[in-house]
């Protein structure tokens, strides 16, 4: 099944996950733990499906696409938007691509959000505080 999102559905997707600290990266409870690792892949059938289509049949209003989600109080979308604003801001300023790696960085697979060998996805926002957990886009410092 070819997966029906693009590269700015999945950004959404991403910032609309990213203000819902109860869910995990597949839009189920945080907590949640997957038979082989990622609820992409079906051991039974040997199929992968996208996080897109994934969360599309979980979640089938599609609420990353609605402007100021209410869906999780106290949290905003546009903070999360602002906060990707930022870091995005950042890694231009860096010289880095949206991984926050070399601009000539070339994946296995097209993107460092997949993992091949274990079927285990993660948004760019989590790969990007994994990566530098000291949040350096926060610094009002000049270390650009």
């Amino acid at each position: 099944m070819a997966s029906s999102c693009d590269g700015d559905d999945l950004a959404k997707v991403d910032q609309w996950l990213a203000t819902r600290p109860d869910l995990n990266e597949y839009g189920d409870p945080k907590d949640t733990m997957y038979m082989g690792g990622s609820p992409l892949f079906n051991e039974m059938t040997g199929e992968m499906t996208s996080k897109c289509d994934y969360l599309k049949k979980k979640f089938p209003d599609e609420p990353w696409k609605k402007d100021g989600s209410t869906a999780n109080p106290g949290t905003s979308g546009s903070a999360a938007a602002a906060e990707l604003a930022k870091i995005d801001t950042w890694l231009e300023k860096k010289g880095l691509n949206k991984y926050g790696d070399p601009e000539d960085t070339m994946y296995m697979g097209g993107t460092p959000l997949f993992n091949e060998m274990t079927g285990v996805s993660k948004s760019r926002i989590a790969h990007l505080l994994e990566k530098f957990p000291d949040k350096p886009w926060n610094s009002s410092g000049s270390d650009l």
